[in-house]
């Protein structure tokens, strides 16, 4: 007969397994969400891909200054335009300006790290590849790579 203790460490490492079954599970649920949502990309505007939902309105408020430059192209709007748009965009990342000129200009960013204790913020777009932009210590930027699909900067 064997001890209950072994049993236990049986059923104990069960309940382990299917509670990592569940995570994948969920895991691979929100992937395909997420991989759905990139399929219908045409219908969102043109913005950093992010692990987080896209907030309701990317639109800037009306009274906003420079806004036409900062609004994404409209839903149905050409891929040439919105590379346009983006362009224009990076073309205003400059050295010196700040974190909120950075995010007010390109919006939040993908993923956000520390690299030798200095902010690096990154940008991710979907079919067009990635930029970078560097903090020095008081939050101003330092340097900046925006992405290189065919842009002649």
């Amino acid at each position: 007969m064997p001890a209950p203790s072994g049993a236990h460490a049986n059923d104990a490492e069960l309940r382990a397994l299917r509670q990592q079954a569940d995570e994948l599970k969920n895991t691979v649920r929100q992937l395909q969400q997420r991989i759905d949502a990139l399929e219908k990309k045409d219908d969102a505007p043109w913005v950093p891909a992010t692990n987080a939902p896209a907030p309701a309105s990317t639109a800037p408020a009306p009274s906003a200054p420079n806004a036409a430059e900062r609004v994404a192209p409209a839903a149905k709007a050409s891929v040439d335009d919105k590379v346009v748009t983006l362009r224009k965009s990076w073309r205003r990342i400059s050295t010196g300006k700040t974190q909120a000129d950075v995010k007010e200009t390109l919006g939040p960013p993908s993923k956000e790290t520390l690299i030798n204790g200095k902010v690096v913020w990154y940008y991710y777009y979907a079919g067009l590849g990635a930029g970078s932009v560097f903090f020095n210590g008081d939050g101003h930027i330092s340097s900046s790579q925006p992405p290189s699909l065919g842009w002649d900067f």
